[in-house]
C-alpha cells in the first residue's frame, strides 16, 4: 500500500508541473515471464542439520506504469505467478518422493530514479516480495508400523529500500540495450505451519484410523540482503508501441535464529485431546535464487 501511494502522489506532482516540464511521458507495459525459484534451507535444530533444497519453474505476468519528466523518472511494477508450480524438495535423511512442494510469488516493486550523466542513471526505490510454499509428505515409521503424512506451509517475505545504478546503450533506430544492478536491504519475516497426522496400519487411508496429531508453527524476523541484475532489449514497433526483451536474476540471503512451538494430541472417543506443549530453539539460513526471461509490450501515452 505504501509503494503505491508513494507512486500515486508522484505522478500527480508530474502532472501537476507538467505545463511547465520540456519533457514528459507515461507509458504501460505488460510481460510475461518464466521463472526458476531456486531455494536452499539449512537449518540446525539441536545440534542436528537438516538441509532442504528445490526448484520450481512457473510462468508469471508483470505488470507496470512509468512516467518521466526531463531526467526524471520512476516506475511502478506489479508481478505474480499465474499458477504455484509443483515441485519436489529434497531434504537429506528423506526420500524426495515424499516431498512434494507448491511454489508461488508475488513481487511489488515502487523505483524513482534520475539520469545522471547522459545515459547513465541512478535510482532509489522499495521493493516487497512473498514467496509461498505448500509441501505435502507421507510415509511409514518402521520403528512402530505407524503411517504419517504431514501438510507444511511456509511463507518467506522481504521488504525493504533498495539503491541501483542503470546505464542504456542505444542502437540508433534499431533499439536500446539496458543493463542495471540493485542492492537491497530487506527485513525478512519466515513463517511455517504444519500438521503431522499419525494413523495406524494397515487402515493408513481411513480418516478413523488418526491415532495421534502434532502441530508446529513458527514465526521468525530478521535482516535480508540481496542482489539483482537486468538485461534488456527494447526496440520501437511504432510512434505508441514497442516491445522488451529482459532476463532478470535477483539472490537473497536470510540468517534467524528460530523458535518452533509444537503442540501434542491424541485420539480419545473421536476427540483430540492436548497432551503436551514443547518448544525447540536452533538456526535456519534461507537462500533464494529467482531468474527469469521475460517478453512483453510497452505503450506510450
Amino acid at each position: 500500500m505504501r509503494i503505491a501511494i508513494t507512486a500515486i502522489v508522484f505522478l500527480v506532482l508530474i502532472s501537476a508541473h507538467s505545463t511547465h516540464a520540456r519533457d514528459i511521458s507515461y507509458s504501460l507495459g505488460t510481460g510475461f515471464g518464466l521463472r526458476s525459484f531456486d531455494v536452499t534451507q539449512t537449518t540446525d535444530i539441536a545440534n542436528s542439520d537438516t538441509l532442504t533444497t528445490l526448484n520450481a519453474d512457473y510462468f508469471s505476468i508483470n505488470l507496470n506504469a512509468a512516467a518521466a519528466i526531463d531526467n526524471f523518472f520512476t516506475r511502478l511494477e506489479y508481478e505474480t505467478s499465474l499458477q504455484d508450480d509443483t515441485t519436489f524438495s529434497d531434504s537429506e535423511g528423506r526420500d524426495p518422493r515424499f516431498s512434494p512442494v507448491e511454489i508461488g510469488r508475488d513481487d511489488y516493486t515502487f523505483t524513482l530514479g534520475w539520469y545522471a550523466w547522459q545515459n547513465l542513471s541512478v535510482s532509489m526505490g522499495y521493493k516487497y516480495g512473498d514467496s509461498r510454499g505448500k509441501s505435502f509428505g507421507e510415509g511409514v515409521d518402521s520403528n512402530n508400523g505407524e503411517f504419517i503424512d504431514s501438510i507444511r506451509t511456509t511463507q518467506f517475505i522481504q521488504s525493504g529500500p533498495f539503491l541501483g545504478v542503470g546505464y542504456n546503450i542505444i542502437f540508433d533506430e534499431l533499439g536500446v540495450l539496458s543493463l542495471s544492478y540493485a542492492y537491497a536491504l530487506f527485513e525478512g519475516q519466515y513463517s511455517e505451519e504444519g500438521n503431522t497426522f499419525i494413523r495406524d496400519i494397515p487402515d493408513a487411508n481411513d480418516p478413523d484410523t488418526l491415532t495421534r496429531l502434532a502441530r508446529g508453527d513458527l514465526v521468525n524476523e530478521g535482516s535480508s540482503h540481496g542482489n539483482s541484475i537486468s538485461i534488456a532489449w527494447q526496440g520501437r514497433i511504432n510512434q505508441l508501441a514497442a516491445y522488451f526483451v529482459q532476463f532478470r536474476y535477483q539472490d537473497y540471503n536470510y540468517d534467524t535464529n528460530m523458535d518452533i512451538n509444537i503442540s501434542a494430541y491424541t485420539l480419545n472417543n473421536g476427540q483430540l485431546i492436548h497432551v503436551d506443549q514443547s518448544v525447540e530453539t536452533g538456526k535456519s539460513n534461507y537462500h533464494e535464487q529467482i531468474s527469469g526471461v521475460y517478453f512483453g509490450l510497452n505503450w506510450y501515452l
